[in-house]
C-alpha cells in the first residue's frame, strides 16, 4: 500500500488517498477511504458526473491500472478494522444513491452485487453523460440492490470465502473466467454475466 500511494503522488497532482462519505448500515453516514484514481478537480465544473464511465478522461493512467486490478479499494480494510465495512456485503452508496433497501445491511468491500456488475463503468460507457445518473437510478442500482439481498439473506462464511475467492481471480487472474456458484443454505448463485444473476433452487 505505502508503494501505491508513492506512485500515485508521483504520478499526478493530488494526495494518495481520497476520501468521501457513504451510507453504512442503518444509514449512518461514514467516511471511506480509497486511492485516488483520478485526477484532482481544480474546480466545480472540472468535477464532472459523479459516476465513473469506462474512457472517463479524469481517471489517470495509473488509477486505471489501479481500477482493473481492483487495487484502489486496498485502504476498505481500515474501514472494515474499524467496523464501518465488512469484507463481504453490499457496495457502500453515495447518499444520493442510497434507499432503505439498500442499508441493511453491513456495506462490504465485494459482494455479489460487485462480482455481477465488475464491468459497470463499459456498461455505462454508452450511456449520455447527462442520463447517466438517471440510468443507473432505473437500471443498475435497483438490480444491485435485489442480487445483494438475495445474497446476503442466505449467506454463510463459506458463501462469503467463496465471494472474495471470486472476487481475487477475476480481479487478479482472467477476468474471462468461466462462471462460479456460490452455494448458500437454501439456493447457489451463479455469476453468470454482467447484467444477470441466477439463481438456482
Amino acid at each position: 500500500m505505502a508503494i501505491v500511494a508513492i506512485c500515485i503522488r508521483l504520478s499526478s497532482r493530488g494526495p494518495a488517498v481520497f476520501v468521501q462519505s457513504r451510507v453504512g448500515q442503518g444509514g449512518r453516514l461514514f467516511r471511506i477511504y480509497k486511492f485516488r484514481t483520478m485526477a484532482t478537480a481544480m474546480s466545480i465544473a472540472d468535477a464532472g458526473p459523479g459516476l465513473t464511465r469506462d474512457g472517463d478522461r479524469r481517471v489517470t493512467a495509473f488509477g486505471r491500472w489501479l481500477r482493473r486490478l481492483k487495487l484502489d479499494e486496498m485502504p476498505q480494510f481500515y474501514n472494515v478494522l474499524i467496523g464501518d465495512m465488512s469484507l463481504v456485503g453490499p457496495r457502500p452508496k453515495l447518499p444520493e444513491f442510497a434507499a432503505a433497501q439498500d442499508e441493511l445491511y453491513r456495506p462490504g468491500i465485494t459482494g455479489a452485487g460487485s462480482l455481477v456488475f465488475r464491468k459497470e463503468e463499459e456498461i455505462l460507457k454508452s450511456v449520455n453523460p447527462e442520463e447517466l445518473e438517471a440510468y443507473y437510478q432505473e437500471h443498475i442500482r435497483p438490480l444491485k440492490a435485489e442480487i445483494d439481498s438475495c445474497y446476503m439473506r442466505q449467506s454463510t462464511f463459506v458463501s462469503d470465502l467463496q465471494v472474495i475467492m471470486a472476487t481475487f481471480r477475476l480481479c487478479m487472474i482472467s477476468d474471462n473466467a468461466r462462471p462460479r456458484e456460490i452455494d448458500t443454505p437454501n439456493e447457489s448463485i451463479r455469476i453468470e454475466s454482467d447484467e444477470s444473476l441466477e439463481v438456482v433452487s
